[in-house]
């Protein structure tokens, strides 16, 4: 069978961002690494198989699954205060931009690696003020922070935005702008 395996940006380091499928992986978590590792095993399989990277995925919920966007306006419309990163970057990628990918791959076969997001460079802060003023919400309880100022257990990549000129050549991929996602996801 033709294999396809999702996979993620946090497969590198962070250090310059707009990462291209061929650049140096050098994850800085444990979920980088094991992503990694699964990637090196999926180049093993003897018969067609595709990795899809792709970076901070949004969209309307499905079967209760949020992402930043909804758990955003969710917490805002309770009046909880957010603590978002704003010094993280990245491409976020509208969902229904990486099935249509998916799709295509799975009908074409395409071999290789593919990197599917959006084309739009924001950090979760940015992402997370659009999304409030989207839905008339009041964005001064969105805080930024800093990597330095969350104790979290696992680092996280600070810049990985893809390029995308890969499946815009070979895929004949085009990812909607991040207004047009946010609208989608809010309609």
């Amino acid at each position: 069978s033709f294999f396809v395996f999702l996979s993620t940006d946090f497969v590198f380091s962070g250090e310059k961002g707009m990462c291209r499928e061929d650049d140096e992986r050098s994850p800085v978590n444990y979920y980088g690494e094991t992503k990694m590792l699964a990637e090196d095993e999926v180049k093993k399989y003897s018969f067609g198989w595709s990795i899809v990277r792709t970076v901070l995925v949004y969209g309307k919920p499905f079967q209760s699954r949020d992402n930043i966007l909804t758990r955003t306006v969710s917490a805002l419309q309770k009046g909880e205060i957010l603590k978002i990163f704003d010094d993280q970057v990245r491409t976020p990628t509208y969902v229904e931009d990486l099935a249509r990918a998916i799709v295509t791959i799975v009908e074409q076969r395409a071999t290789g690696i593919y990197h599917i997001s959006g084309e739009d460079v924001l950090t979760p802060y940015e992402m997370a003020v659009a999304a409030a003023k989207f839905v008339g919400l009041d964005a001064s309880k969105i805080e930024k922070v800093t990597e330095q100022d969350m104790q979290q257990p696992a680092r996280r990549p600070l810049k990985t935005g893809f390029d995308i000129s890969k499946a815009k050549k070979e895929l004949g991929y085009k990812a909607v702008s991040f207004e047009e996602g946010l609208k989608r996801t809010f309609a």
